[in-house]
């Protein structure tokens, strides 16, 4: 754990730097199996994590699967309609439950043996174990985890303790609430897996210095630089604003909507809900990723599009219109994935050091201040 204790003391170093003088994180903070370590036990299993949207599980019996840093869990809405999520581990011999996502009727069998579950996570109905002494299988139920809502965001922790997901936001949401979020309904969603450390992904999604040079083939020209608004980092979540061109294909208002004025209606709203919900907000749409580590050097990614309603009541073909905008995405992401995979690459260099940071990439020194926060508790 040696090197992690080092790597502890240059974040906390560089905490106490006011952010003109900060540094970027240490490299090894990419590389260090004992810093991951930390990161799982008192980051993932303590915080908030969002596992999708709430229209992603419409129907009761829908479930989607996430397994975030050793927490392999199930939401599902329940027989009653409500959202709820459980662990992914059959109680008899640990065999994952469900994959990916999907509808199951009402009840959840076990691939392996047959053992079934009803919606809510009891054991209904195990055969061949009559002759087990003292098995009950009534008495037997899936851990749950607590399950939230906020903004259309559907939230998990394994945290009995942490303040209710909307407590948690509070102060996000008279940032974001304006847009009415809750109703965009999901067009696209899209999985992949990214060989880089997480918090590559999260430092490049929440800062602009690199749009005019990375995405100059595809959002570059409408998003310039110079009406980028950054502002320093809150305790559960950073944010900052992105104002596109009054010629922007996207990211702007659309002419039935009558909740934003003036500069709100081309301006888009970046943001972090800490540790892996990446959100990019604007006032027609919303794109977002949501991050699950695969140890120091791999990320799997969930992605999801969603469009204002007044912008899909004009769409004829909603999978027409959706397989262009992945395409967009796809070009987008795969700019991204270039820079992030790189910069871990170069991580395992021993010639590899922090470096200054611009004004544009306050996020990085804010996340930094967040791991020491929570990594030293």
């Amino acid at each position: 754990m040696h090197d992690a204790t080092d790597l502890l003391n240059q974040l906390a170093e560089n905490a106490r730097r006011p952010f003109g003088e900060a540094l970027s994180l240490p490299p090894q903070s990419y590389t260090s199996d004992a810093f991951h370590k930390l990161e799982v036990e008192r980051i993932f299993h303590k915080e908030w994590l969002c596992v999708g949207r709430v229209d992603d599980l419409p129907n009761v019996g829908d479930y989607r699967t996430t397994d975030v840093a050793g927490l392999p869990i199930y939401t599902i809405r329940d027989a009653d309609g409500a959202l709820r999520s459980f662990s992914n581990v059959c109680l008899h011999r640990g065999m994952r439950l469900l994959d990916g996502c999907g509808h199951v009727g009402s009840r959840i069998v076990c691939p392996y043996h047959a053992w079934n579950y009803d919606l809510s996570g009891r054991l209904v109905l195990a055969k061949h174990m009559e002759r087990t002494p003292g098995f009950d299988p009534k008495s037997r139920q899936l851990p749950a985890l607590r399950t939230e809502t906020w903004e259309g965001w559907i939230y998990v922790t394994a945290n009995a303790a942490i303040a209710p997901v909307a407590e948690h936001l509070r102060e996000l949401h008279a940032i974001v609430g304006r847009y009415g979020a809750a109703r965009y309904v999901k067009i696209l969603d899209d999985a992949f897996e990214w060989r880089t450390n997480w918090k590559c992904l999260m430092e490049n999604f929440m800062e602009d210095y690199h749009l005019p040079y990375v995405h100059k083939k595809t959002i570059a020209g409408y998003s310039p630089t110079n009406e980028v608004e950054v502002f320093a980092g809150r305790e559960t979540f950073s944010y900052h604003y992105n104002r596109k061109t009054p010629d922007a294909p996207r990211g702007l208002a659309h002419r039935d909507n009558k909740d934003l004025d003036g500069d709100w209606r081309r301006t888009t709203v970046l943001y972090a809900v800490l540790p892996s919900h990446l959100v990019n907000l604007a006032p027609d749409h919303l794109w977002y990723l949501t991050l699950q580590p695969r140890g120091t050097d791999r990320v799997a990614v969930r992605f999801g599009l969603s469009y204002a309603p007044e912008v899909l009541a004009e769409v004829n073909d909603r999978a027409e219109f959706a397989a262009k905008w992945k395409a967009f995405f796809d070009a987008v992401n795969g700019e991204d994935k270039g820079v992030v995979e790189g910069v871990r690459a170069a991580a395992d260099s021993v010639l590899a050091r922090p470096g200054r940071l611009s004004h544009l990439e306050r996020f990085t020194y804010d996340f930094g201040r967040y791991l020491h926060r929570k990594l030293m508790a």
